[in-house]
C-alpha cells in the first residue's frame, strides 16, 4: 500500500484491528484522516452514525486519493441510503467460489451478502460465481475517491499468512481511489494547492460574501464542487493563511494561479458575468 490505513472507530482499539496492524500496516485513526488516505470501519459502527455524520464521511471518500471501506459486521435490519441506496442481508449459506484470491482464502467465514445500487467490479472480486454481492463500491465520478463496501471479514486470522493477498486486494482499491495531486503553482508559493484548495478559490471568486461562514454555508449549495465542513473550514484558513485569499475575496496571487491554471477558462467566464 502506497497509502496510509487507518482504523476507525471501534476497529481502532478492537482485537480484530490488531491483525489489520500486523497484515496490512493500518494505525488507528487519531483526529482528522487528511489526504491521500483509506480508513477501514467496522460496517456497525458507521451504520450508527447521525445521517449529518456519514454524508461528511461520504463526502470525505469522494476527493480523489480518499477510499472508505466498510467490513463486518453489519446491521441488517434497514436500508442504508448514504451515499446511495445499499442494504446488507445474512446469507443463508456460504459463498460457492470466486475468481478472486482473497475472497476465496475467507469464503468460509463469509455470513453477508450486498445488494443496492452499487458497482460490482470484477476486478476486486465483486461478485460470488452464484452471482451475489461480495464487495461493492460507489464514486462520484471516475476522478473521485471510492466508498467501498465489502462482505469480507479482513480482520480474520486467516490472512496471516496471507498477507500477499490482502495487500494485493488492498491496493487494487487504493488504485481506483486515485491520487490527491497538488498542483505545481511554479512560483516560490508556500502553499501546494490541491483540487479542494481550488474548488474554493472559484467559489470564493464567483461570489460576494461578509462572512467565513457565508462562505462555508454556501459551498454546501454550490452544486459543482463539495467539501465536508470540516475539509471546508481547513481550507479555507490554508488559503488566507497563503496570501490567496483575504477579505474573502481572490488576491492578485490567487488570480494569477488560475490564470495560468487549466481553471482559467473557468475565471474567464467569471471576470464575463462581472462585467
Amino acid at each position: 500500500m502506497k497509502k496510509v490505513i487507518l482504523l476507525a472507530g471501534k476497529l481502532g482499539s478492537h482485537v480484530r484491528g490488531k491483525v489489520l496492524e500486523s497484515a496490512a500496516g493500518a494505525t488507528t485513526l487519531r483526529g482528522s484522516p487528511g489526504r491521500n488516505a483509506m480508513t477501514i470501519w467496522f460496517g456497525t459502527d458507521f451504520q450508527i452514525l447521525s445521517d449529518a455524520e456519514k454524508v461528511e464521511w461520504a463526502q470525505w471518500s469522494f476527493a480523489s486519493g480518499n477510499s472508505l471501506l466498510l467490513v463486518p459486521p453489519f446491521d441488517t435490519k434497514e436500508e442504508e441510503v448514504i451515499p446511495t441506496r445499499w442494504r446488507i442481508r445474512r446469507r443463508p449459506d456460504r459463498p460457492k467460489g470466486s475468481s478472486e484470491v482473497l475472497a476465496n482464502i475467507l469464503s468460509s467465514e463469509v455470513e453477508y451478502e450486498i445488494e443496492g445500487r452499487l458497482q460490482f467490479l470484477a476486478e476486486i472480486g465483486g461478485r460470488w460465481k452464484d452471482d451475489s454481492g461480495c464487495t461493492a463500491l460507489f464514486r462520484r465520478h471516475p476522478e473521485s475517491g471510492v466508498f467501498v463496501i465489502t462482505s469480507l471479514p479482513l480482520w480474520s486470522m486467516s490472512v496471516i499468512g496471507n498477507e500477499a493477498a490482502l495487500l494485493d486486494w488492498l491496493d487494487r482499491i487504493d488504485e481506483l481511489a486515485g491520487e490527491a495531486q497538488a498542483l505545481d503553482l511554479g512560483d516560490n508559493h508556500d502553499l501546494p494547492l490541491s483540487n479542494d484548495h481550488i474548488a474554493m478559490i472559484l467559489h470564493i471568486g464567483g461570489n460576494s460574501f461578509g462572512t467565513e461562514k457565508q462562505v462555508l454555508e454556501a459551498l454546501s449549495e454550490f452544486g459543482v464542487f463539495e467539501l465536508a465542513p470540516k475539509r471546508a473550514e481547513e481550507v479555507l484558513q490554508d488559503l488566507i493563511k497563503g496570501g490567496f485569499v483575504c477579505n474573502l475575496r481572490m488576491t492578485n496571487k490567487a488570480l494569477n494561479f488560475i490564470a495560468r491554471s487549466p481553471y482559467r477558462a473557468y475565471l474567464q467566464e467569471l471576470e464575463a458575468i462581472k462585467q
